[in-house]
């Protein structure tokens, strides 16, 4: 936590003897910090209540200031008690970034969506990367009296990537002690620096989060998700809209690589994964058309996309597994004139995510799976691929008939068609499994997850 020189002494003091039973008794900063401490490591709410019986006034303001900073999530009631102005807005805007109470900034990667679990295909440790402009000087920040240090260099930060000053920004937030504070200053700059409507571009945007820490991958997911979600919808003829994302998409990857080579190859595949699971959400006429316009790197995410769609509408109707591939193949060939439209992107829960690898699943190709945390794995065999496809859309989709798509998985020849089938069976339909013999499968990674859910 940072706070300006005035609150320093009641946020560094040591627990007070003797508390008094109400914080309003409190004579000094440090007992009004200790008795908050106290009250946060009991209830939560007994420290709002306590500090919406003082007196309303500047005194108030900044301990609400610091209670909302040290913990947010717990604290928006106080919000509304702060005067309408920059404070209220920073302290709404606090509590609804649940990343600062979801990472714990003592233990990030312990955190249950802690550093590297927002999007985990992303990055697995905190990263370091050499940056030219790291030897700028930090840039300090005139804050007025009574405000909060880091809410000051946010807002001053922000305000110079918005007037395309992005050095400038860099160095303010460097001013910051290092932590979780000067992250997230990071983070909200790269947000700034690019967004519809604004200045910048995605390149500047992905400058900055280079330096969000903790935040890292949040920022460069968020920033996959400003060019994925400008994807038009997959039935239109919209060129232009393609050519834009994937002008976008390449700059992003090929300044990124400069860092971090496989980074960027992870980052372009979710920016295509979200790109395709807009472009096909909720359309008139599933086809194939933005194939005629991207690389050959998005085929694998409209295969995803375009085997969601349909059984999101005709998983009701019984047929069997090739039969399924076959459709999904032949609608990426078909060709729809509806007129242009912006996609709709939805953000589902993904079920069965595949986040850890049991010994040797390092080894298998794997792509993004719909611009979520999740991810598939990846045939160069379009009917097996399409296959996989099914599986992960049926497999997720309780109350349709998907055991016996399952069971026809977990039946085939090609070891990458039974191992999915195997995953998604074992997590989300484990009648599924009945009738499959771990001892009898002949591949060691199938049999492993077989094992795996069998507790074995």
């Amino acid at each position: 936590m940072h706070a300006p020189p005035a609150l320093l002494p009641l946020l560094m003091a040591p627990a007070c003897g003797g508390l008094p039973e109400r914080l309003g008794d409190c004579g000094d900063p440090a007992c009004h910090q200790a008795w908050l401490e106290r009250a946060y490591a009991r209830e939560g709410a007994i420290g709002l209540q306590e500090v919406l019986s003082l007196p309303p006034g500047p005194d108030r303001d900044a301990l609400i200031q610091v209670v909302v900073e040290r913990w947010p999530g717990d604290s928006a009631p106080l919000c509304l008690a702060l005067p309408e102005g920059a404070a209220r807005a920073r302290c709404q805007a606090l509590n609804r970034r649940p990343h600062l109470w979801q990472v714990d900034a003592e233990r990030p990667e312990a955190s249950e969506l802690g550093v590297g679990k927002a999007y985990p295909t992303l990055r697995v440790t905190l990263p370091h990367y050499d940056h030219p402009w790291d030897a700028l000087d930090p840039l300090p920040v005139d804050c007025p009296p009574g405000g909060i240090s880091t809410s000051c260099h946010e807002e001053a930060a922000d305000r110079a990537v918005r007037d395309g000053r992005y050095q400038e920004a860099w160095r303010i937030c460097h001013d910051v002690p290092e932590g979780k504070w000067r992250d997230e200053c990071y983070f909200e700059a790269s947000e700034g620096a690019y967004a519809r409507g604004g200045h910048g571009t995605p390149t500047d945007a992905m400058e900055l989060c280079l330096r969000a820490g903790m935040f890292f991958d949040r920022c460069l997911g968020h920033l996959a998700g400003k060019i994925g979600h400008t994807a038009p919808r997959a039935d239109a003829v919209a060129p232009d809209l393609w050519a834009d994302l994937k002008a976008n998409t390449e700059a992003v990857h090929a300044a990124l690589a400069r860092y971090d080579a496989p980074l960027a190859e992870r980052w372009a595949d979710l920016v295509w994964s979200l790109a395709m699971a807009t472009a096909y959400n909720r359309v008139e006429d599933p086809a194939g058309n933005p194939l005629d316009w991207v690389g050959p790197e998005a085929l694998p995410h409209a295969r995803a996309a375009m085997a969601w769609t349909l059984w999101a509408r005709e998983g009701d109707s019984v047929r069997d597994l090739a039969s399924w591939a076959t459709e999904v193949n032949e609608a990426l060939e078909h060709r729809s004139h509806a007129p242009e439209g912006p996609g709709a992107f939805d953000d589902q829960t993904v079920t069965s995510a595949w986040l850890q690898d049991l010994p040797g699943e390092e080894a298998l190709p794997w792509v993004n799976y719909r611009g979520n945390t999740s991810r598939r794995v990846l045939s160069d065999d379009p009917t097996l691929d399409a296959m996989i496809c099914v599986l992960e859309a049926a497999g997720r989709s309780p109350g349709r008939p998907r055991i016996a798509l399952l069971d026809q998985g977990l039946s085939h020849a090609d070891r990458l068609v039974r191992w999915t089938a195997a995953r998604l069976a074992s997590d989300l339909a484990p009648e599924a499994l009945s009738g499959h013999d771990p001892a009898r499968e002949p591949d060691p990674l199938v049999r492993a997850r077989l094992l795996y859910e069998r507790g074995g």
